[in-house]
């Protein structure tokens, strides 16, 4: 196979190199709002590929018609002027070999006394086009698609909209070696996978440059509460990016970037479905002479599927006694049962997503929230879990951010300056029902605040070099550990003070001495300080080759009863060669550290059953299971990818390798024979955290795409794409000298994802199906022998639909927007992988054919 491969390349280069065509380009100017022929102005058509070649320029006729002849076979955009009127830059027409390309351009008045910047418009962009756009994720400069120093996807505001992306999850169901296990655990919903790593807090989400995910390693929500529906466009970097993100940038970044104000304008979304789904957005920009602004607002809430209606026999307890007579397990002991109030079944989830936005020259001043509130019962088992209003888990993540670009007259030296403050907080009414303790109210509570300083120096040295240079500062203050106290944290406020008044699960009781008391929590603030610096440089090689090389020094320091530092050091080095312009060759080594989270170096949690007389009074306690944290390394991931692409005119292939290892992975041991001891009571059972496994994850993806346009003004367009991923790969966990293998969790051997676009006129059709192989959690302990045992998710294919149809005003300065979204249109019963814990179901059901219709309106006044 790799031969065939090879074969296929060096035709292709063949191919490319010995052709010398010439085709042509005509088309028509018109007065967008009146619809007559523009015969004033004047077109230059700019080669894209040879940008020293001679720009051609011409003049409409009379009639606003215009041709370009004899033209190389090559990518161009095509550019309008004209006093009076908004410029219009056509991007990407590719000619072909006697080939005529047609493009017919209605052109806006220029009505404000203010200069107008350029339309954009990608209507007859090949495909090759598309990959040229910039994109910043990769470098923290302007890099090519396609040459960018890094595996990255891009997702424009065309692909959001023409396939009805709204969320985090979309991306990873979209992008090659990237897979969600939705509604998988009750406490952060999803979990995530890149490249056979999982981790959530593995990968770090930006906006607009600044991040937004969370500073630490602790468990965050990712879901419905990151909303993408209204972004200018989203970058997608597979892979370490340590050096200039952070020493936790261990499998990727994604970076979300806001749609821009260059005019003022409003726009609203509002869509209904399937389990009372409700959707409303907003989208405003206002333009001044001197500043930007973008206010974008999303809410989202639905009852989602009432799950035991669609899988009876994942819930024949709640189906067959719960819901019949209010009987339940006591402590997930099916011979010993209680009886309790009847509750109706609900898997609820609502999100809020909001970030403002003011730019000018030099400044960046933005905002952002974003928060989820939904069901404790996501992914429980029947037996172990009320569901209710009354039983949810909520969190709040708070942005703010001042950033400032400074430019010199020279255009060589640029530098970055950003001000970052963030509060992530599991909300203090957070609450689930205790199955150990006749299932009474427990509550949840825990934060992280940080500030952040970040400072990037850029120095373009000539034409064909750069020198990067970054210092970041963050100290964060935490909360990392507050679970299941009886009582809720009535305020956010004297929190030292409310730690010392909770208590463990289960411990208040009567002792023979008539007075009631209980065992305190020993909960610990904690903080986290992190100093890091990076230098990077890249380098044009012989005008083919081009090399980025970067190191980057840490110092993470915790603190909550000890003190613990650490000084990762992560290296990167980069390599793109372009033997011509449409084959592209990649090969990136890169290392990172993720340092382990709060809620793991100082957590502590127990059960602590209570020793009874004959008279039910208490005379002492137990302790048959208990937890503890430790003195831990960071993680330290080593990476090593390759990637081959092929470009050229509306085709696009591309092969992808890569190879990780993770050491130092943190993994919680069982100690069957322990002697600790937790406030001088004995512990029969413990779980610690230890640095004592390995991952191992290799594999790859083949992408494919292919882009058809035809018809007058290109009014039909068919773009195909096809990926098939790869991920193998195992777990070593090294106990008392003896290791065992396990598969990689939550991340399928086989993936494959193909669908169209369809485009005619105003209508636009989306069609996209998911195929996933066989996958495994991470497997429970055997409480006897100690074995671990996976469980495996069989196979599925899943089908998506997304339908647009738009209504356009004669003035243009108006559109609305009619949808169907359909998802699961086969309305397949499948599974995801759970989390390897006792009361979460290791297969998670998913959600049946779900639906939903909508509209949006857009106004430009």
């Amino acid at each position: 196979m790799n031969y065939h491969l090879l074969f296929l390349f060096i035709a292709l280069f063949i191919l490319e190199v010995s052709s010398f065509a010439q085709g042509s380009i005509r088309g028509t100017l018109r007065d967008r709002n009146n619809n007559q022929p523009l015969a004033q102005g004047k077109l230059t058509l700019i080669n894209k590929e040879r940008r020293r070649a001679k720009k051609i320029e011409i003049k409409p006729n009379e009639n606003g018609t215009f041709i370009f002849t004899e033209v190389e076979e090559g990518l161009y955009d095509l550019l309008y002027e004209a006093e009076g009127f908004v410029s219009q830059r056509v991007l990407g027409l590719y000619i072909k070999n006697k080939g005529e390309k047609l493009a017919y351009l209605r052109i806006r008045p220029n009505t404000t006394n203010l200069p107008a910047p350029e339309e954009l418009v990608t209507t007859y962009a090949s495909l090759q086009a598309s990959k040229e756009k910039e994109v910043k994720t990769a470098s923290f400069d302007a890099d090519k698609l396609i040459d960018a120093p890094a595996t990255v996807f891009l997702l424009t505001q065309q692909d959001i909209r023409e396939q009805g992306l709204t969320s985090i999850s979309d991306i990873f169901n979209l992008i090659p070696s990237m897979e969600v296990q939705e509604a998988s655990n009750y406490y952060n919903y999803n979990l995530f996978s890149v490249r056979g790593v999982q981790g959530g807090k593995k990968f770090i989400i930006l906006l607009d440059g600044v991040r937004i995910s969370t500073f630490t390693a602790n468990l965050a929500t990712l879901d419905k509460n990151i909303f993408i529906g209204n972004a200018e466009q989203v970058e997608i970097l597979l892979g370490s990016a340590s050096v200039m993100y952070g020493a936790d940038a261990v499998t990727g970044v994604i970076n979300i970037i806001s749609k821009k104000s260059e005019a003022s304008q409003i726009q609203l979304r509002q869509s209904v479905g399937r389990f009372d789904t409700q959707e409303y957005d907003v989208l405003a920009t206002y333009k001044t002479k001197n500043w930007g602004m973008v206010l974008n607002g999303n809410f989202y809430k639905s009852e989602e599927a009432k799950l035991p209606d669609f899988y009876p026999q994942d819930y024949a307890w709640y189906n067959q006694r719960y819901s019949q007579t209010g009987e339940m397990p006591v402590g997930a002991n099916t011979s010993l049962t209680t009886v309790l109030p009847i509750k109706s079944y609900s898997l609820f989830r609502q999100s809020h997503w909001l970030n403002f936005l003011m730019t000018n020259n030099r400044w960046e001043i933005g905002g952002q929230w974003n928060s989820q509130k939904h069901s404790a019962a996501i992914a429980s088992q029947d037996i172990v879990t009320l569901s209710g209003k009354n039983y949810f888990f909520k969190e709040n993540n708070i942005n703010a951010f001042v950033k400032h670009n400074w430019l010199s007259k020279n255009n060589k030296i640029a530098m970055q300056t950003l001000a970052n403050l963030q509060a992530h907080e599991t909300a203090p009414f957070s609450s689930f029902a205790d199955p150990y303790n006749n299932f009474k109210k427990v509550y949840s509570y825990g934060f992280d605040y940080t500030a952040q300083l970040n400072e990037v120096f850029t120095y373009r040295i000539d034409s064909s070099s750069q020198l990067q240079a970054g210092l970041n500062i963050n100290y964060t203050y935490s909360l990392p550990s507050a679970g299941n106290p009886y009582e809720n944290f009535l305020s956010r406020t004297n929190i030292r003070e409310q730690i010392r008044e909770q208590e463990f699960v289960g411990s208040r009781v009567m002792w023979q001495d008539g007075v009631e008391r209980g065992v305190s929590r020993e909960l610990f603030l904690a903080s986290q300080t992190n100093v890091g610096a990076f230098v990077q440089y890249k380098k044009t090689l012989y005008k083919q080759l081009f090399i980025t090389a970067g190191v980057r020094l840490d110092m993470i320091a915790q603190q909550g009863d000890t003190t613990v530092r650490k000084y990762p050091f992560t290296p990167r080095l980069g390599l793109v060669y372009k033997p011509n312009n449409n084959i592209t060759a990649k090969l990136f080594y890169g290392e990172a550290f993720l340092a382990p989270a709060l809620d793991v170096s100082f957590s502590n949690y127990n059960i602590i059953t209570p020793v009874l007389d004959s008279n039910n009074l208490a005379i002492g306690y137990t302790i048959p299971y208990a937890g503890f944290g430790g003195n831990l390394d960071p993680e330290r991931m080593r990476s090593l990818e390759a990637n081959v692409a092929y470009n050229k005119n509306n085709f696009y292939v591309a092969v992808n390798t890569y190879y990780n290892q993770l050491t130092n992975a943190i993994i919680f041991v069982p100690d069957y024979e322990t002697t600790e001891l937790f406030g001088g009571i004995p512990v029969e059972y413990a779980e610690k955290s230890t640095n004592a496994g390995a991952l191992t994850s290799y594999g790859g993806f083949v992408q494919a795409e292919y882009n058809l346009q035809g018809g007058e003004d290109n009014t039909f367009g068919l773009k195909l794409h096809a990926d098939y991923s790869f991920s193998d790969g195992q777990i070593d966990k090294t106990i008392d000298g003896i290791t065992t293998k396990l598969s990689l969790p939550y991340s399928a051997q086989h993936t494959f994802r193909a669908g169209f676009t369809l485009r005619y006129e105003s209508f636009s059709l989306n069609l996209r199906g998911l195929y996933r192989g066989r996958g495994y959690n991470a497997g429970l302990a055997d409480a006897t022998t100690g074995e671990t045992i996976q469980i495996s998710t069989p196979d599925f294919f899943v089908l998506n639909l997304f339908a647009n149809y738009r209504i356009n005003s004669k003035k243009d300065n108006w559109y609305a927007d009619l949808f169907l979204r359909i998802n699961n249109l086969t309305d397949t019963r499948y599974y995801h992988t759970g989390l390897n814990y006792v009361d979460i179901m290791p297969l998670t059901p998913q959600t049946p054919l779900r639906w939903s219709v909508g509209a949006l309106f857009y106004i430009a006044p």
